[in-house]
């Protein structure tokens, strides 16, 4: 399937979708639904790029690259109803970001999220969005599977912490999803990045 006819099953099934690299002409691209015919796509290349496709009639509007995040990848992005939201990733010269920007497609405006009570800076966590607030949940930082989060709501520019009363185990690049009243985990790597792969040895007859 087309690039092209990807983007327009995205669109009528209201669906967020990440593309395989290379599919789009970059890597890791993230697709996330703004209405029922108009995606918005980020990339990881630098500067950061980020285009709004008209599905209907297959053309293409340039948006502001003014006050845009810096490039990285395995971010997040969820879509509001009126705006996408970015959070976290990981950039070869800075390391894993804890920072964020709210994309207005009808202002063609970027505005930055509040660092202040922000989670720890990571990257291969979840996003979800509540009809009022994003919510951030796990992912890896400097050798750690996280089992935090934090809550943020884009009109108050507020964070608050998830709590980790019976949180899951750390992980990362897990899935999740909001079922209307709560948010589902499940799945994702975790205890470790040295402890990650088993190995079947037939001489002993186990793992190791």
């Amino acid at each position: 399937m087309s690039a092209r006819s990807l983007l327009h099953v995205a669109a009528s099934k209201g669906h967020m979708m990440r593309f395989q690299r290379g599919s789009l002409g970059r890597r890791a691209v993230i697709a996330c639904l703004l209405c029922t015919s108009i995606a918005c796509l980020l990339g990881r290349e630098n500067p950061p790029e980020i285009s709004v496709p008209l599905c209907a009639d297959d053309t293409w509007t340039a948006t502001s690259t003014v006050n845009a995040p810096s490039p990285r990848a395995d971010h997040t992005a969820v879509w509001t109803g009126s705006e996408m939201i970015i959070w976290g990733g990981f950039n070869f010269d800075f390391g894993n970001f804890n920072t964020g920007a709210k994309y207005n497609p009808a202002t063609q405006t970027w505005t930055a999220i509040s660092t202040a009570n922000a989670p720890t800076a990571r990257t291969f966590h979840t996003a979800v969005w509540t009809g009022s607030e994003m919510i951030i949940w796990g992912g890896y930082h400097n050798g750690n599977d996280l089992n935090t989060g934090g809550r943020n709501n884009p009109n108050t520019n507020i964070w608050i912490p998830t709590s980790t009363a019976n949180a899951p185990a750390g992980r990362e690049a897990h899935t999740a999803i909001w079922t209307g009243s709560e948010m589902i985990v499940w799945g994702g790597l975790g205890c470790g990045r040295s402890h990650l792969i088993n190995r079947l040895v037939p001489s002993i007859g186990g793992y190791s």
